[in-house]
């Protein structure tokens, strides 16, 4: 018995004794990313044998890139402030208005707000006539200047940013309140406007908008918006002169917008 113990250590020594030494030989760091393993051939005593040898990606062979700068533009998920301020230049068939608001973003597709415009309103037949003595514009039949000036709140929806560009969120916009409707009489000897507003009547009507428009990101502090509003404001009753003897019974009116929003 003694003796097959002795030969059977001396035949293991023999077969599994230079493959572990082999092995030894070819162990790898390990301290990298381990994948499958692969047989590789090495040279024993014995002869040619195949071992498994793990594949090992070193650390320092995995790189992770990261830009110091945004790749695009800048977006709503990047803008932490959600409020801005507006300054809104206004155009229309009844002249030049101006605006202001103020707005709130609730997520990346909707956004609350409220604005303030202030903007004339005349007769569709109005014709301005220059008098060749005194260089004096003014309107015949002409009896009183009037404004407008809407205060509303409303809410903004833009299109999902996987459709457009990055920095480029096409909206549509609608909004409700009150207006000011402003009477002031009119003076044909003089082309100072706010000379007239000493004697003044103010009105006080609903109003309402619907509108669409594009807004552009300039960066994270400030965005420029171009947009087409169309107003329903309902005078009703009698309605207010602006030309004597064609009262107008409402003041409703298409406005395209120029603003720049500041963050």
């Amino acid at each position: 018995m003694k003796h097959f113990l002795m030969v059977f250590c001396l035949a293991a020594y023999v077969v599994f004794g230079p493959v572990d030494a082999v092995a030894q030989r070819v162990k790898k760091d390990t301290s990298g990313v381990k994948g499958e393993s692969r047989r590789v051939r090495v040279q024993t005593e014995k002869g040619d044998r195949q071992v498994a040898e793990p594949l090992v990606v070193p650390d320092d062979s995995v790189y992770v890139f990261e830009s110091p700068t945004p790749l695009s533009g800048p977006t709503r998920e990047l803008i932490a402030d959600r409020t801005s301020f507006l300054i809104r230049l206004m155009i229309s068939g009844n002249g030049y208005g101006l605006g202001f608001g103020y707005a709130y973003e609730l997520s990346s597709s909707w956004g609350m707000f409220a604005d303030f415009a202030f903007s004339g309103a005349r007769n569709t037949s109005e014709l301005e006539l220059q008098d060749p003595f005194t260089l004096i514009v003014y309107v015949p039949n002409k009896v009183n200047r009037l404004f407008i000036a809407p205060l509303c709140l409303g809410m903004r929806y833009e299109i999902p940013k996987e459709y457009v560009a990055e920095n480029i969120a096409p909206y549509f916009s609608f909004g409700a309140g009150a207006a000011a409707v402003i009477r002031a009489p009119y003076d044909p000897f003089t082309s100072d406007i706010f000379s007239s507003f000493g004697g003044s009547t103010s009105y006080v009507r609903p109003s309402g908008f619907l509108g669409a428009g594009i807004m552009i990101e300039n960066s994270e502090k400030s965005y420029v918006t171009l947009d087409a509003r169309y107003y329903l404001i309902p005078f009703g009753g009698d309605g207010l002169e602006s030309i004597r003897g064609r009262p107008m019974k409402d003041f409703n009116g298409l406005f395209i917008s120029l603003a720049i929003g500041i963050r």
